[in-house]
């Protein structure tokens, strides 16, 4: 357009001085650089929001994980956060005595043998197992673990996020448990 309308013949793009090839070598240059820094900018923000969000949703879980009174409250709480994330969960919780029989299974998920297994080894070692789309986190409490987080559908990009969940909750349980033993 400055070439058309500002360059000698007007209208036309026929260029009879070099200075105006440099200058429009040069308005090319600064205006590629600068749509590439806004369009890094616009992904930046994206980014920023997309925290904010995930942020937000992790102090108000938090909140109602703070007012639990009971064991279920702290399964439906996570269960419904892992929901509106689109993920299905099942927490798997110690029932005191350690091994296989003492994890009870609390959620919508369906967990076979074979998972169950996976399970009872994320809570053994206190570490992480995935296996078939499903990931298991264990509870770790202040003292022990308290028991497993399993989620179908687990992508990567989503484990940290999962993983403070499972530590929200464990803590949760960890509290509600201590209660007990308070109130007993």
């Amino acid at each position: 357009l400055f070439d058309l309308f500002f360059v000698p013949p007007h209208l036309s793009f026929t260029v009879v001085d070099a200075q105006y090839l440099v200058t429009f070598a040069v308005m090319l240059a600064i205006g590629l650089i600068t749509s590439q820094l806004a369009s890094h900018i616009a992904g930046q923000s994206e980014a920023i929001l997309a925290k904010e969000r995930e942020t937000n949703m992790l102090y108000q879980l938090a909140r109602d994980l703070g007012a639990a009174l009971t064991l279920e409250q702290v399964v439906e709480i996570a269960g419904r956060f892992l929901r509106v994330i689109a993920m299905d969960s099942a927490v798997l919780i110690d029932q005191g005595s350690q091994g296989k029989e003492a994890l009870a299974i609390h959620g919508a998920l369906m967990i076979d043998e074979e998972e169950r297994a996976l399970a009872c080894q994320a809570y053994r070692d206190n570490a992480a197992v995935s296996a078939a789309g499903r990931l298991f986190l264990p509870f770790a409490g202040a003292t022990r673990v308290r028991g497993v987080l399993a989620v179908a559908r687990a992508g990567d990009s989503l484990r940290p996020l999962l993983e403070a969940v499972a530590s929200l909750s464990g803590i949760a349980i960890e509290r509600i448990h201590y209660a007990e033993v308070a109130q007993h």
